[in-house]
Formats: C-alpha cells, sequence, structure tokens
C-alpha cells in the first residue's frame, strides 16, 4: 500500500493544499489539518500504515464536555453510536469530543476514492451530530433531552421532505392523467 500516493491523491481530489507528514522510514503516512463542519471547527487527522495497512480517520471537536458533564456526555456517545454503522464518537479525558473509525486494508487496494468513503460519513456524522453533542458538553442540557430534541428535529425534517415530495408528485399528476398512445 501506498499510503503517501494514496493520501496526496485524495487531498488533489479536495483541492487541498495541506501537507503530508512521512516517518524517517516511510511506513508511517499523516495528515493534520482544520475543517469547518456545522459552523464549529475539526481538528482531522488521517494516520496511515504501509505495513500494517490501517487507515485510521480522526476528528476532534474544538470544544471540551465540562468536567461535570462526563457522564451526560458518555450517556449521549453512547446513543449516537448506536445509531451509527460505521466509526463512532469517544470522549477523550482530556474532555474533547473524538470521532474515529479506522480500516484495515491488507489485502486491498486502497484508491484515493477509499479515503473519500471514510471522509463522507465521517463529516457527515459530526456535523450532524455537533449541536447535539456540544449542548450536552456546554450548557445543562441532559443526553435523553438533547436526543429528543434532536429526533424532534429530524421529524420535522422528514415530514417537510415528505410534504416536498408530496406536491412534486400532484404537479407531475396532470401529465398522468393526459390521453396516451397505445
Amino acid at each position: 500500500m501506498d499510503s503517501k500516493a494514496i493520501l496526496q491523491e485524495w487531498l488533489d481530489s479536495r483541492g487541498w493544499d495541506d501537507e503530508l507528514i512521512v516517518s524517517d522510514d516511510g511506513t508511517e503516512v499523516s495528515l493534520r489539518t482544520g475543517i469547518e463542519l456545522d459552523e464549529n471547527s475539526w481538528n482531522l487527522f488521517v494516520d496511515a500504515n504501509n505495513q500494517s495497512c490501517l487507515v485510521g480517520f480522526f476528528l476532534y471537536s474544538s470544544f471540551k464536555v465540562k468536567t461535570a458533564k462526563r457522564a451526560e456526555a458518555c450517556l449521549l456517545v453512547n446513543e449516537i453510536n448506536d445509531r451509527m454503522r460505521l466509526g463512532r464518537f469517544v470522549v477523550r479525558d482530556n474532555g474533547q469530543i473524538q470521532y474515529r473509525q479506522q480500516v484495515d486494508f491488507e489485502a486491498a487496494e486502497p484508491t484515493s476514492r477509499s479515503i473519500e468513503l471514510m471522509a463522507v460519513p465521517a463529516f457527515s456524522f459530526c456535523e450532524t451530530y455537533n449541536s447535539t453533542l456540544a449542548a450536552v458538553a456546554l450548557t445543562k442540557q441532559t443526553a435523553a433531552d438533547a436526543i429528543a430534541e434532536f429526533d424532534a428535529v429530524q421529524a420535522e425534517k422528514a415530514a417537510a421532505a415528505a410534504s416536498e415530495d408530496a406536491e412534486d408528485d400532484e404537479s407531475d399528476g396532470a401529465a398522468d392523467d393526459a390521453p396516451r398512445m397505445m
């Protein structure tokens, strides 16, 4: 696995000009950069190892969970992780929230597309849950209340989307009533 070439191609495909960090022996390649998700800064680390064929994708929140809220934040993270299929959130010892995902590419030929397929859900999850995580980390909101609020917002979005789809179907329906040639 040529981690440097794969990560560089991925960076280029995104139009990013960040520098890759290569270990002295060339076996490990890393990326350290910042990214804006849901109007919040996250630190992005991508670590790849040519020998183990592991690629790790890590995002760190710019906010930290208050010490008194760590248990509540862990409850929230457990609930969120139960809903996700890829990766997971972790409350670090220092209070920072981390998203992490690792893939073993042994016996595979990863490409920059493979890295993008790790990036898309990682960015999406952090963007989707950012406000909920911050609410529990930084305010008096409980995990249960944050999840209830998140679910209510998601239900509203789903209802709005269904309503738009129904309107589109109705406007298309007029053409369906026209006589057809057989």
